[in-house]
């Protein structure tokens, strides 16, 4: 599950993110993706250059404790963010700190009974 991805999809006027978790089989989903992007000529790109924007884990948050199967958080950024002085060492392991409060969170609030779901997001 691209979360990243998703987002920006819902950035650049697509599908909202909320709207296609609630139509996916969540129970599914054994790995999330998160990454950063960049705005570039109006769009947000999911161009994994930078780390994954506080609203992002926000939104994660709400959506990994509905994951009842979830086996990995991945996150990824190309290693030119953190040459170009986007990102330095310290940030990074507050990153990671962050993403394992996310990993605490999986399948605590699994929902029971079938059909679409609304997510607050």
């Amino acid at each position: 599950l691209d979360l990243h991805n998703l987002w920006a999809n819902e950035r650049n006027g697509r599908q909202p993110l909320r709207e296609f978790i609630a139509d996916i089989p969540l129970e599914r989903v054994v790995e999330v993706h998160l990454a950063g992007g960049e705005a570039l000529d109006g769009y947000w790109l999911d161009a994994h250059g930078a780390l994954t924007p506080t609203a992002l884990l926000e939104i994660a948050a709400d959506i990994v404790p509905l994951l009842p199967n979830l086996k990995a958080i991945t996150f990824e950024m190309m290693d030119e963010a953190m040459a170009a002085g986007r990102c330095d060492a310290a940030a990074l392991a507050e990153h990671f700190r962050e993403l394992r409060g996310l990993w605490a969170l999986r399948g605590t609030r699994v929902a029971t009974g079938g059909g679409r779901r609304a997510i607050a997001i």
